[in-house]
């Protein structure tokens, strides 16, 4: 269990062996793709991994919600009001290291 579902989260990808970004994967500017129904609640851990180096990208009200909070994200390249295929080639494409989708 952890503090929040988000710390919960992080160990249940640890115990399933899911590889963690790493160090050198944020210094390459590798993407970390976020998706969330309640994203306010992570600015603070969205914003660290920002400042490790990762670059951000974000579903529509991810991306909006977590640049009101001050948060360096970018919206997802070439998506319209219908962003699920636009995510889907983004995540396709090989650069996103990881990718934290809580939908609830």
């Amino acid at each position: 269990m952890g503090a929040d579902v988000y710390e919960a989260y992080l160990y249940a990808l640890e115990g399933s062996c899911v590889k963690i970004p790493t160090k050198k994967q944020a210094d390459e500017g590798k993407t970390v793709f976020l998706s969330m129904n309640s994203p306010a609640t992570f600015a603070e851990e969205a914003a660290k991994l920002a400042s490790l180096g990762f670059t951000l990208v974000g579903s529509p009200g991810t991306a909006k919600a977590l640049r009101l909070r001050g948060v360096p994200i970018q919206d997802i390249p070439n998506a319209s009001s219908d962003w699920a295929p636009a995510a889907i080639e983004l995540l396709k494409s090989g650069d996103v290291v990881f990718c934290i989708n809580v939908p609830c």
